[in-house]
Order: C-alpha cells, then sequence, then structure tokens
C-alpha cells in the first residue's frame, strides 16, 4: 500500500506553507537590455507564491533542516564519480 502526504496528513519540510507544494523556480525577467536574467526572487510552482528567500515559502513557524538547503545552486553542475 503507497501512502502520500495526502491520506497521511503528513507535509514535507519543504513545502509550500500556503499550498503544500514541494517545488519552487527561480523568476527570470528581461533586464534594461533585454536579457533575460535571473531575479533574485522565487516562485511556488503550484500557487505563484513569490518570496526572496526559502524561509518564506517554507512559512514561518517550521523547522528548518540543518543543511542549508536555500543555499543550493540547482543549476549548479553535480561533480559524481563512476566506478
Amino acid at each position: 500500500m503507497i501512502l502520500s502526504h495526502s491520506t497521511t496528513g503528513a507535509r514535507p519540510l519543504n513545502a509550500c506553507h500556503r499550498c503544500g507544494a514541494t517545488a519552487y523556480k527561480n523568476v527570470i525577467e528581461r533586464d534594461t537590455q533585454g536579457v533575460m536574467r535571473a531575479t533574485g526572487r522565487y516562485q511556488c510552482v503550484q500557487c505563484k507564491f513569490t518570496f526572496t528567500d526559502v524561509r518564506e515559502w517554507r512559512g514561518s513557524g517550521l523547522p528548518t533542516p540543518s543543511f542549508p538547503i536555500d543555499l543550493i545552486d540547482p543549476m549548479a553542475p553535480v561533480a559524481c564519480k563512476l566506478t
């Protein structure tokens, strides 16, 4: 039997405090020269809540993980060793 978060009532630690989505994306806009650039803001993929700090997205009073998840760049290359 597979239980989802909606059936167990549990919510992931890293989730939107408004809608429960577990993903967000960079907000990209054109600068004054017309080049598309990241704005430093993020947006929930489900409810479109816009924020600058992932703690805003998680909501106040929620526990924060012991690792700096808001400092991880999802677009950074990842080195891995193949054995």
